[in-house]
Order: structure tokens, then C-alpha cells, then sequence
């Protein structure tokens, strides 16, 4: 089972709901207002270690959701990285059927992307189902690649 770490909490009038990725998760990290979440979103893009793909930049803030929330130490800085993986994960779905250097090269940078130290602290694979993914894909079969760029990239 593939399964972020990060935590986001929402206070609501009645209590506090926690929302996660997956339930086994612990409540443990250090938690940030918006504003400081923001921060560490605007840090991360100004430190990105790679391009991004040409013509394409990172958001001015990241996603916020509405209401009440506290985010968890290092969702800031995820939210650039999960940027800039779906911009190349775009790349390659654009150019799957017409030109496979672009879509390999866009491939490579995807993986460099979800491998590094700052993705991999925040995302757990045991199984390896995305390298999985990312294997079919190098062999020509990105039919599951397109699954999960549609459902992890679709905004």
C-alpha cells in the first residue's frame, strides 16, 4: 500500500477530526498554521534543486483548503515536490505516443523527483508499487502510469 505521511488536521467547532492518508499514521509530528506551511511551501520552491519542465512554474502558494486547518511540518515543502513530479508526469503523458526520448527523459526526471530524500520522508511504498509503475512504463505500457497521473495530478 502506497501512503503519505504527512498529516493535515481540521479543528472544527465541535472537536477535531483528523485527516490523513492512511489511519495507522501517528499524530506525532509538529503541527504549522497556514501561513507558516506557506512559508515552508515558498522555501522549497526557491531551493527546488531541478528545473521544472519548460513553460511551466511553480504556483504562487500551494493548495489550501478551506477552513480551520493545521498542517504537519514538511507539507510545505511536499507540495512543491508533488508539483513538480506531475509536471513531468504531464511531459510524459504528452508524449507517450509521439515522441518516447521526450517521454523517457521527462520519465527519468519524475523518478529523480519522487526518489529524493525530501519526497521519500514523506511517502511510504513498501511494496513498490511505483516502481512498479515506473518499470511498465520503461517498457513501453503506461497504462498505469496514466492511472495514477490522473488521479494523483488531476488539478
Amino acid at each position: 500500500m502506497i501512503c503519505w505521511k504527512i498529516v493535515v488536521r481540521c479543528v472544527a467547532a465541535s472537536g477535531a477530526i483528523l485527516l490523513a492518508s492512511c489511519g495507522s499514521q501517528s499524530d506525532s509530528g509538529e503541527f504549522m498554521t497556514w501561513d507558516q506551511a506557506n512559508q515552508e511551501y515558498q522555501e522549497a520552491v526557491a531551493s527546488f534543486p531541478w528545473a521544472l519542465p519548460e513553460g511551466v512554474d511553480f504556483p504562487s502558494s500551494p493548495f489550501h483548503a478551506s477552513g480551520n486547518m493545521l498542517y504537519q511540518r514538511g507539507w510545505g515543502a511536499m507540495q512543491a515536490y508533488i508539483f513538480a513530479e506531475c509536471a513531468y508526469q504531464r511531459v510524459v503523458v504528452d508524449n507517450e505516443y509521439t515522441s518516447m526520448e521526450a517521454a523517457m527523459d521527462a520519465l527519468d526526471k519524475a523518478e529523480r523527483i519522487h526518489g529524493s530524500p525530501t519526497y521519500q520522508s514523506h511517502y511510504s511504498d513498501p511494496d513498490g508499487i511505483w516502481q512498479g509503475v515506473i518499470d511498465k512504463a520503461r517498457l513501453g505500457d503506461f497504462s498505469e502510469f496514466n492511472a495514477f497521473f490522473s488521479t494523483d495530478c488531476s488539478t
